[in-house]
């Protein structure tokens, strides 16, 4: 009787503990690192290359010699162009007479034998007899007067208007001797009789023609040869431009007289031209830079000189 009774309580222990065991919550597992997820990757484009800018590379005729003021200006406004134009326009500046003769740097330019010049409008007197309105003339206006007279829509139209029957486009003037000009010579000139027989180099006509009456014998020698002309006689005097300029031509090497003058040219004016059909190849923003560049470049030589 007392193992039944045992067997029975036994029984009724391992019941409920299997019941208990039943009905206990299940563990949870142990929290681990979180899942990594692997990174979106983006698709790998090909980037489309920039198209090929057109390069333009033009020679530009200067009128003067490769040590003259006038020519490191030339090379200032190429370098300045290149950077301002992103390389799209490169020019390559030549002394005077390396490409057309001297003194024809406009002729040169019409017919395209180079793109670009700056040069001395009164060289082309004997086709436009009335381009020193816009290149300097006995008693006429000054550099700084000249700018701004030609800054204006009125002279702009008047020199397009002059230059119509080339294939050339008129650019800009460019300031070159302050207001003093310099007549160089070896020989005293205290007198009008001192003009008497004097191989006198100009490249103004109405000077010319004043020296004419004067008895004196004018010559127009271009700029680059004027100190050779000096040193063999081909001249006697000249006209040059101021101090400066003068200095760098080397023109106290060759005459021992400096006369300084508020009349006889007042002031220095060049111009710069372009071949009419290469004008057209640029955009309208290289234009407008071309033109401004050209002014401002010369600005800075303009002071030097001063």
């Amino acid at each position: 009787m007392k193992t039944k009774s045992l067997l029975i309580l036994l029984s009724l222990i391992l019941i409920v503990s299997l019941v208990a065991a039943g009905c206990a919550p299940k563990a949870e597992p142990a929290p681990g690192p979180a899942p990594t997820t692997a990174p979106t990757t983006a698709p790998t484009t090909t980037p489309t290359p920039a198209p090929e800018q057109e390069v333009l590379t033009w020679r530009y005729q200067t009128m003067y010699a490769a040590e003259s003021d006038g020519f490191r200006l030339a090379e200032s406004i190429a370098d300045t162009m290149k950077i301002a134009t992103d390389g799209r326009l490169v020019l390559e500046p030549y002394v005077q007479g390396a490409i057309v003769p001297s003194s024809k740097e406009l002729e040169g330019v019409d017919q395209g034998a180079v793109e670009i010049a700056s040069t001395y409008l009164n060289y082309s007197a004997y086709l436009f007899p009335a381009c020193e309105i816009f290149a300097g003339r006995p008693g006429g206006l000054t550099s700084s007067e000249m700018h701004f007279w030609m800054s204006t829509e009125e002279a702009q139209d008047l020199v397009v208007e002059m230059l119509k029957p080339l294939n050339v486009h008129y650019v800009s003037m460019q300031l070159r001797a302050p207001t003093s000009d310099v007549l160089v010579s070896k020989v005293p000139l205290k007198t009008v009789d001192d003009f008497k027989g004097l191989k006198f180099r100009t490249a103004a006509s109405s000077l010319a023609e004043i020296l004419t009456e004067m008895d004196a014998a004018p010559a127009n020698v271009p700029w680059g040869e004027i100190y050779d002309a000096m040193v063999r006689g081909v001249i006697d005097a000249t006209e040059c431009g101021d101090l400066a300029i003068n200095w760098d031509m080397a023109m106290q090497e060759v005459a021992d007289y400096h006369y300084i003058t508020e009349s006889m040219l007042p002031g220095g004016f060049h111009n710069t031209f372009v071949n009419g059909d290469s004008w057209t190849e640029l955009g309208p923003d290289i234009q407008e830079i071309l033109k401004h560049v050209t002014i401002s470049e010369s600005y800075n030589a303009y002071v030097e000189c001063n």
